[in-house]
């Protein structure tokens, strides 16, 4: 997920302000993500279960809040 969001560019964080905005298509790194949070997901439910599931999406969670809120942070306007 790390190589996902290097992609991500200065300007994807940059606000605009067209009525528009609201409705722009997901960046790549977003959409990479977001692919990746499904599959791991997936494969998660299919052989995990209980509390073992609930520890390691935690833990998923946890890591890919870290790493965004790193890359907003970088990219402050």
């Amino acid at each position: 997920m790390g190589a996902q969001l290097t992609k991500q560019k200065k300007t994807d964080f940059k606000p605009r302000n067209d009525d528009d905005s609201f409705a722009r298509v997901n960046t790549e790194p977003c959409i990479g993500c977001c692919d990746i949070l499904e599959k791991v997901g997936i494969a998660a439910k299919q052989n995990l279960s209980g509390k073992n599931l609930e520890v390691f999406l935690t833990e998923v969670g946890v890591a890919f809040h870290r790493y965004g809120f790193r890359d907003i942070i970088l990219y402050i306007i």
